[in-house]
Formats: C-alpha cells, structure tokens, sequence
C-alpha cells in the first residue's frame, strides 16, 4: 500500500508539474504578445511625436507667412494711401487751378 500510495503522489506530482510547465508556457506567450503590443505602441508613439514636430513646424511656417503677407498688405496699403492721397491733391490743385483761370478770365 505504501508502493501505491507514493504512486499516486508521484503522478500527482508529475500532473501537478506538467499544469504547471503548460501555466509557464502560457505566461511566456502572453509576455511576448504583451511585448508584441508594447513595440506597437512605442512605434505609435515616435509616429505621434513626428506629427506633432511636423505640425509645430508647419504652425510657424504659417506664422512666419501671416507676418511675410501682413508686412507686405502694410506696404501695399501704404503705397496704396500714398497714391489716393496724391491723386486727392493732384484734383484738388487742378481744381483751384481751374476756379482761379474761370476767376481771372
């Protein structure tokens, strides 16, 4: 009976190992899928960083443009104003010019 007894505890034992080797094998896998997934992510996270980068750059390449055409409006206005208001004293001159010459006639 003693024969049979630590038999049954041999095969006992040698189930319990293999459920454990079989939990073992297991946990391996997950862990690598888990690795598998943490790759991804970090991947996904350099991918996510570039676009920001990229977006930063293009923010400030669309600032430096605003302020490029903001400048050249105010040149352009101010050259506009420049030519309104002349062409205002040129009408106003040849208009005094024209009273003055109906005046003296």
């Amino acid at each position: 009976m003693s024969d049979e007894f630590t038999q049954r505890q041999i095969n006992e034992l040698q189930s319990g190992q293999a459920a454990t080797q079989q939990r073992v094998e297991e946990a391996h896998k997950a862990a690598s899928r888990n690795e598998f997934k943490l790759d991804a992510l970090h991947r996904r996270v350099d991918d996510v960083e570039k676009e920001i980068t990229t977006v930063k750059t293009q923010m400030l390449t669309a600032a430096q443009f605003e302020q490029m055409l903001e400048q050249s409006f105010n040149k352009q206005f101010v050259k506009g104003m420049k030519y309104v208001i002349g062409s205002c004293i040129a009408f106003v001159v040849a208009a005094w010019t024209d009273v003055v010459n109906w005046i003296t006639r």
